[in-house]
């Protein structure tokens, strides 16, 4: 049995999110090669450098989702940091080379969203089978996809697609300090007056919004606005009778002709004639105000300009829904018993910005036209608008509003979007880049799409040797914490999930720990990393080394990994193999 039937026969893979099934040599057929090569008594060492194809390309002009905002795929490289699917920050391990002259093809998704990529890029997606399971995960090119992209034609002239791509979690940021309370903000943004910190509501609803925005600290005014609206003036200020907003007593420095304060006319004056503070006296900030629901809306930019600041499309998760609530419970709608909801705004900057935080949350939102029509002073009026439709997750709470939170909604599973269309498209410069996460998959695009990084072979190497040829064997990680981690995502997820590795487990937890394995049969797997302690007197038949380009040339004057992990298989002769994975990241001598 080769090593790569080997690891088809036991290695069931458990990604969470991800994908659920057996390994299959199908879906990478290009490691079939060097995986079966780790078998061979002729040599004692394979090295296997993920080609810059293998990383599969996009268009440079692709924009990647960042934790700090986007960034093009051209400008990205080594240490930046991107999204992987599960919504996690994960690290750009190499940026290779800008590729030219490869056929490209626009790859199009039911939510409107595209993505351009060559012909061999990977995609990580469910395929549809008439037989159950009817879903199955697969790795596809954008090729193979375009083989047979429709299984079936509707008599309504719709088609059935045949693949489709899960959607990415909610990106997992850390909660940031925000000017203004995001759902504030968001009711603002949705029902607030474009140019001040008012708020036009129905009567039904105003008592809602007044308790929101005493809760955080504001004062409100609500006054009659027409039949069955009011108007909510947030933090009205009062009439200042003995200082100014800047603090200047008017007693001390007088008043202008216009009665405003006259030390503030003056300093301005100065600073607009000369383009310089009078004797550096710099205006004071307005103090009095400056934490008042204008002033902070103000330090947004948002007054007269409805947007969604960036800060907050990158705040924690939780900020983010309540962002998406308050502007729910103004412009959102959803009909009773239906699974999605509606955003509708005329603004087409709030409109961009809704897209992306749903987005963000992990939701698929679509964009739709609409031309709306309403009465003024008994003229009727037509108008243009945009529609945000999107499915509702199972227990999403999308409204805080209790007329429209008590409505229930259906349960549908909206955790994926089709591959509706692949075309060709002019070549262009293309790249692709290798991520540090389990899934090898990072997110790319304004639909923030799930797509491909090539999987190592490692996995499968270890799971072959376990049930088919048993012997000691050493995994060196980068670091400690990536030998941990390894451990936990990979290592125990596979013997957990994989029931002819789960029958070779020891019976005592004591020979199961975070770096050390003892399975029934006696045999050892050790998980360290690269010091002269872990690659030193022990012997081991299989050893492995990963991501070996980022590896410190020389270990403690004692030599390289390469060296000192070669020197471990020795006593085992044509038997033992010392493995070395990598990218390439930089150039690595042979040490020899």
């Amino acid at each position: 049995m080769t090593v790569a039937e080997g690891a088809a026969a036991t290695l069931r893979i458990n990604q969470p999110g991800g994908y659920v099934g057996p390994w299959s040599a199908a879906e990478t057929p290009y490691m079939v090669e060097p995986m079966n090569m780790l078998a061979s008594r002729s040599h004692e060492a394979v090295c296997f450098v993920g080609p810059a194809r293998t990383g599969k390309c996009l268009d440079v002009d692709t924009p990647i989702p960042t934790p700090s905002g986007w960034a093009r795929m051209g400008d990205l490289k080594a240490g930046d940091m991107v999204f992987g699917p599960d919504g996690h920050p994960t690290e750009v391990l190499a940026a290779h080379a800008v590729k030219h002259n490869l056929p490209c093809y626009e790859v199009r998704f039911s939510d409107g969203t595209t993505l351009v990529a060559d012909s061999e890029h990977l995609w990580g997606v469910e395929r549809y089978y008439w037989s159950a399971p009817h879903w199955r995960y697969e790795v596809k090119s954008t090729q193979d996809l375009l083989r047979d992209l429709v299984y079936s034609e509707r008599g309504d002239a719709r088609a059935r697609y045949r693949y489709r791509v899960r959607n990415a979690a909610p990106l997992a940021t850390p909660d940031v300090e925000l000017p203004l309370h995001p759902y504030l903000l968001g009711v603002w943004l949705g029902d607030g007056v474009s140019a001040q910190a008012a708020i036009s509501a129905h009567k039904d609803d105003a008592a809602h919004y007044v308790e929101a925005l005493e809760a955080r600290g504001h004062t409100a005014t609500v006054s009659d606005d027409g039949p069955n609206t009011v108007f909510i003036a947030v933090d009205k200020r009062a009439r200042l009778t003995t200082h100014c907003q800047r603090g200047h007593a008017l007693d001390e420095v007088g008043r202008c002709s216009r009665g405003y304060c006259a030390e503030c006319l003056r300093l301005g004056h100065w600073r607009r004639k000369y383009g310089v503070d009078r004797h550096g006296e710099a205006i004071p900030e307005p103090s009095m105000f400056q934490h008042t629901f204008s002033a902070r809306l103000r330090a947004l930019g948002v007054l007269s300009n409805k947007h969604i600041p960036p800060q907050y499309l990158r705040a924690g998760v939780e900020q983010r829904w309540a962002l998406l609530r308050g502007l729910m419970d103004t412009d959102g709608t959803s009909a009773a018993g239906a699974g999605s909801a509606e955003f509708t705004s005329t603004k087409p900057a709030l409109v961009e910005g809704f897209v992306e935080l749903a987005r963000s949350l992990g939701l698929k939102p679509t964009v739709k036209d609409k031309k709306t029509t309403w009465e003024y002073q008994g003229l009727r009026k037509t108008g243009h608008a945009f529609r945000v439709t999107f499915p509702i997750p199972q227990g999403a709470p999308v409204f805080t509003l209790p007329r429209k939170a008590a409505r229930r909604t259906a349960t549908v599973d909206v955790g994926y979007r089709q591959i509706a269309a692949i075309t060709p498209a002019p070549t262009r410069p293309v790249r692709c880049i290798q991520v540090d996460n389990e899934s090898h998959l990072f997110l790319a695009g304004e639909g923030m799409v799930p797509t491909h990084n090539t999987m190592g072979l490692l996995d499968g190497w270890l799971s072959h040797c376990i049930v088919n040829d048993p012997g000691d064997f050493a995994v060196i990680q980068l670091t400690q914490e990536k030998a941990r981690e390894y451990s936990k995502t990979r290592i125990d997820r596979a013997l957990r999930h994989s029931p002819a590795l789960h029958a070779m487990k020891s019976a005592s937890s004591q020979h199961d720990n975070t770096h050390d394995k003892m399975l029934k049969h006696g045999m050892w797997v050790r998980i360290a990393w690269p010091t002269v302690s872990n690659l030193s007197s022990s012997d081991y038949r299989y050893v492995a080394l990963t991501d070996y380009d980022r590896m410190p040339d020389d270990i403690d004057g004692e030599g390289s990994a390469y060296a000192l992990g070669l020197k471990r298989t020795t006593t085992f002769l044509s038997r033992g193999m010392c493995m070395v994975e990598s990218s390439p990241g930089r150039d690595v001598a042979d040490p020899n």
